[in-house]
């Protein structure tokens, strides 16, 4: 199964080189994507439906950005707990302080 990105309406914004922002129109093609990174923002889980959402920042190769909401589900959850777990695990071992 894989995990869902859901965008927010939120207006996706480009800067020109003249300084200013430019709202960016539909392109022919669909835009590649970067790198996706959460924000600042807590998890939510909504015991009703049984999934968790991330709100996150979609970074595209144009430069551009959009806000969106990642959902896991219980499964994809319990594995991104395990995988997160063993990337700190490693970190602490790399930085000594286990």
């Amino acid at each position: 199964m894989t995990m869902q990105i859901k965008t927010c309406p939120r207006e996706v914004m480009q800067s020109t080189e003249a300084g200013g922002v430019l709202p960016v129109t539909s392109a022919p093609t669909a835009p590649f994507v970067s790198e996706v990174v959460p924000q600042r923002q807590d998890i939510a889980y909504d015991h009703r439906t049984g999934l968790a959402s991330l709100p996150v920042d979609v970074w595209f190769r144009d430069g551009t950005t959009a806000a969106a909401v990642m959902l896991m589900d219980p499964g994809q959850l319990e594995r991104s707990y395990a995988q997160i777990g063993r990337a700190l695990d490693a970190r602490e071992k790399g930085q000594g302080l286990t």
